[in-house]
């Protein structure tokens, strides 16, 4: 669940990248942006939710949905910067 949060997370930014953009560097940059921008996201939730991946190993849903919304919050936030 955590992983496909982390998928769309990149992905959203990245899509919106790719509409608005003029050059590979462009993307480029926005692609990095966008990867630091979520593993922030989630140093975060980490520092939150001490043992973060640990929870999420154990089957703790709620660690992993407040993961994954961060992440969506996070990629939605950048996308809108993106778009003006």
């Amino acid at each position: 669940m955590a992983f496909g949060g982390v998928l769309v997370g990149l992905a959203i930014p990245l899509a919106v990248s790719l509409s608005v953009s003029t050059s590979v560097r462009d993307i480029a940059i926005w692609g990095v942006a966008t990867l630091v921008l979520q593993l922030f996201a989630f140093r975060i939730v980490d520092l939150v939710l001490t043992g973060l991946p640990q929870r999420i190993q154990e089957g703790e849903i709620s660690a992993a949905v407040l993961l994954v919304a961060a992440k969506l919050a996070t990629a939605l936030i950048l996308a809108a910067a993106l778009t003006g």
